[in-house]
């Protein structure tokens, strides 16, 4: 039997060990997950609509965004998306959705498309991605999961990005109407054989010990704790992270037309 080597939980990961399997294995819980994505009537086609690049650190931040249906980026990402989804809500006439194209910087490739629904909360920070950096979230819904390597988008040129290749730019560029279109189309077309939710399980494990960890400081560092209950995810079990996360993202998916304080 051949081991794979050892890796902390901490560390960053550009991809899961799909990359080096050549059979993989889903259970029957992995495989009705699976059949939630990748829908043969996903719309690709709009008159308006709004398309930007993420660019992750680490392939289990997006397992988690896949997992939680949230996501975070950095403050000046988090001001951008957000004033084109509040831009994109305020519109007239037919639907502008806000697509995010996910890539994980260094993995040679895209892992898929999600959407973004509903405006970021800046107040409140989510305690699970695997660098205790990020504040402030905001609710997705992914459409697409499948892995569609750089070559298949490097014809795709962004003018407003120095006329470079849609696979050479950096976290929150926008991308035109035209080129997101085109995204969509090979998003959806392309007969990836591998994609993240084949990794589900070993992202899950690497989850829970990076939070055995992360409690396991908090318990030498008791002044810590009053920090909790400041709406932040928890790490020390106080708060239930998914039924948390589900609570809040379905009230900001749903009311999105709600007046949004700008005092933060």
């Amino acid at each position: 039997m051949i081991h794979a080597p050892k890796i902390r939980e901490s560390e960053e990961l550009t991809c899961g060990p799909r990359a080096q399997s050549t059979m993989i294995e889903h259970n029957e819980a992995e495989q009705s997950l699976k059949n939630k994505y990748n829908l043969d009537g996903f719309q690709t086609k709009y008159e308006e609509a709004k398309f930007f690049i993420i660019k992750s650190y680490s392939e289990d931040d997006v397992h988690k965004c896949v997992k939680y249906d949230v996501w975070s980026s950095t403050p000046n990402g988090n001001k951008k998306l957000d004033d084109a989804f509040l831009e994109a809500q305020g519109k007239s006439g037919s639907k502008c959705p806000v697509f995010l194209f996910f890539s994980v910087n260094g993995s040679g490739q895209f892992v898929g498309v999600a959407e973004m629904m509903g405006p970021v909360v800046f107040e409140k920070n989510m305690d699970f991605w695997q660098l205790d950096k990020w504040s402030g979230f905001f609710p997705v819904k992914w459409h697409i999961i499948k892995d569609i390597p750089n070559s298949q988008l490097r014809h795709i040129i962004l003018e407003n990005n120095d006329n470079r290749p849609v696979t050479y730019t950096r976290d929150t560029q926008e991308v035109g109407l035209h080129q997101g279109l085109e995204m969509l189309d090979i998003f959806k077309s392309y007969p990836s054989k591998t994609s993240l939710l084949d990794d589900l399980s070993f992202y899950e494990k690497r989850e829970k010990l990076l939070k055995a960890r992360r409690i396991g400081k908090l318990a030498f560092q008791p002044e810590n704790n009053t920090n909790s209950g400041k709406g932040s995810m928890s790490t020390n079990g106080s708060l239930d992270p998914v039924s948390s996360i589900i609570h809040i993202t379905r009230n900001l998916s749903l009311k999105t037309d709600m007046p949004k304080d700008k005092s933060l």
